[in-house]
């Protein structure tokens, strides 16, 4: 009767005062007065008392579901501007009988619920993760204003009906780009994964944020909004464009060597991204490393072709190493896009050596080959490529991971000073040396690198990473190994100076963070690589120091201090490496 009395009010408050602003106040009758404001906080007014009844509905249903099944609205008082509805809390219980009410089984089954049976006991917490977990499945499915609830509930046993409410079912229209903007929306749909005619997937819209943030291009002058409108999502995006193009130059001052007090280092990179509006990017980079040592590359990616997921990535390396030898390398990728810039690329690796310089006393001295010869290499390369950071120029959170490896054939070429090179005991030229490692072999080669970036306060950031490669063929020469050292890989060495078959390289940052593009930082690295003095051991160089990158109106300014110790290089401050660097934006 209690229960008739209260629905007769409600009947007559609403008539009376659906027109008027209330102000509420929760009270429970048999339990503390706090049980609202710590669990179960709602708005403190409405608008009217239209609203002030949805309210308590609501209420009243999520304390039920958190377990207080005998719960109940006991009484409203009410005045001109002030309600206070009084409730019965009654015992919590642990577990629900939960039936499964109108939701299909094939949609229980997709978010990990697979019991068949129609009704099963369920803890509270296992009650709310499958209510979480119905609802982000509707969202991501077409159903933006899906509910999830229990009703019907009772108390002998405690048990309840799960019901899924999916409301209008809603497709992807097209992204309208609110302002102008160096990308165009074919690329931008793609990139983000919202495409006109797909189900609308709750899921993508909450990443655009983060993804929009890992663009070098442009950025959001303000949140984006979502229209709903005869089944239709449309996705506005406010975007400007940012300055994204870099130059920049380091300078390295380093020990010199044979006369020489100091050697200049140096290294100058022009990176172009979006210059047509699908998101390109054009590299080209170039260094000198050590003393008549220099290296040229270069890069273009095209992700997205035609709107499709699929992209083309083709990289060119040239390395001189002194007057010993030439590589050329050359990259032929097409890469499988996900949302984002993440990838799978599978692509065709071909390499050449020519030897400049044949040492041909070292021929006749030791009879066999030198540590360089000429080589031409066909890889077939397989690598994924995932980034999730919060922001790419500088992140404070996040991973960046790159896996993959590499297998091919191997072809040593005949070097014709050599075939010409007579022994003068035996009067019988040296190309009998190619014959006992052979001219066609194979080779494979594996690469890790995980980079994470921890967040430890606003101004603080720590990162780890790890860097791997691996190199295996039955034979293997000088000019085919990594080389490692320097700002971009192990600091504290010169520039590619280790040259090894192999390395594991761990890194440890400490940044502290003055602006969102500036930051002091402290490193230390180290590295298993080859033993120049052992072979048959591993060595493990290690490298320390401090740097900073200062922003300014002209740029971004960078210096780096790094001290460094390996087997045949001892720790001192004569062997110091300083780096300055600069970068600018256009």
């Amino acid at each position: 009767m209690r229960h008739l009395h209260l629905l007769f009010f409600l009947c007559v408050f609403v008539s009376v005062h659906a027109q008027q602003s209330l102000t509420i106040k929760l009270v429970a009758i048999d339990t503390t007065q706090d049980f609202f404001s710590k669990k179960f906080q709602t708005k403190s007014t409405a608008k009217d008392s239209l609203e002030f009844k949805k309210l308590l509905t609501k209420l009243l249903l999520k304390i039920k579901s958190a377990g207080f099944v005998a719960a109940s609205l006991d009484t409203i008082l009410c005045n001109s501007a002030n309600c206070e509805a009084r409730f019965f809390i009654g015992q919590k219980v642990s577990s629900f009988n939960i039936r499964r009410g109108n939701i299909e089984q094939s949609f229980l089954r997709e978010v990990g619920f697979k019991s068949q049976k129609q009704e099963q006991k369920l803890s509270i917490q296992e009650i709310e993760k499958l209510q979480s977990r119905l609802l982000t499945n509707a969202e991501n499915r077409g159903y933006p204003f899906a509910e999830v609830y229990l009703d019907s509930f009772s108390t002998e046993p405690s048990s309840a009906i799960i019901t899924l409410d999916k409301h209008e079912y809603f497709l992807f229209d097209s992204i309208q780009l609110m302002d102008k903007v160096r990308v165009k929306r074919k690329f931008i749909s793609s990139y983000l994964g919202i495409k006109s005619g797909k189900p609308y997937d709750e899921s993508k819209v909450k990443a655009i944020d983060q993804r929009i943030n890992a663009l070098q291009f442009v950025e959001q002058s303000q949140k984006q909004t979502i229209l709903f409108d005869k089944e239709k999502a449309t996705t506005q995006l406010y975007l400007r464009n940012k300055k994204s193009s870099v130059f920049n130059f380091f300078l390295g001052v380093l020990p010199g060597g044979a006369g020489q007090r100091v050697l200049i280092t140096g290294e100058a990179k022009l990176h172009l991204f979006s210059v047509l509006g699908f998101g390109e990017q054009f590299n080209i980079e170039w260094n000198k490393t050590l003393p008549k040592t220099q290296v040229l590359k270069a890069m273009i990616a095209f992700p997205y072709l035609f709107g499709l997921p699929l992209g083309v990535d083709v990289r060119f390396e040239l390395f001189k190493r002194d007057t010993s030898w030439l590589d050329i390398d050359r990259d032929f990728g097409i890469r499988y896009q996900f949302a984002g810039m993440n990838y799978i690329k599978a692509s065709l690796k071909q390499k050449t050596t020519i030897v400049l310089n044949t040492d041909t006393n070292f021929i006749k001295f030791n009879r066999r080959l030198p540590n360089s010869i000429d080589v031409n290499t066909n890889e077939f390369a397989l690598e994924y490529n995932y980034m999730n950071l919060d922001y790419r120029f500088n992140p404070t959170r996040g991973w960046n991971i790159n896996v993959g490896g590499a297998a091919g054939e191997k072809r040593l070429k005949r070097n014709s000073t050599i075939n010409d090179l007579r022994d003068e005991k035996t009067g019988e030229t040296f190309s009998y040396l190619y014959d006992s490692i052979g001219t066609r072999n194979y080779q494979v080669q594996f690469f890790l690198s995980v980079e994470k970036f921890w967040r430890i306060t606003k101004r603080m950031t720590v990162l780890t990473g790890f860097k791997g490669k691996y190199f295996h063929s039955p034979t293997i020469f000088e000019n085919e190994k990594y080389r490692l050292g320097g700002l971009a890989t192990l600091r504290g060495f010169t520039e590619e100076s280790i040259i090894t078959q192999y390395f594991a390289m761990l890194n440890f940052e400490y940044r502290f963070l003055l602006s969102k593009n500036a930051y002091f930082y402290t490193f230390f690295n180290t590295a298993v690589v080859e033993n120049v003095l052992d072979k048959k051991r591993s060595d493990l160089p290690f490298g320390f120091g401090a740097g900073a990158s200062l922003e300014t109106k002209a740029g971004i300014f960078a210096v780096t201090y790094a001290l460094g110790q390996k087997a045949d290089s001892k720790l001192s401050f004569r062997n110091s490496k300083i780096h300055f660097g600069y970068v600018n934006y256009f």
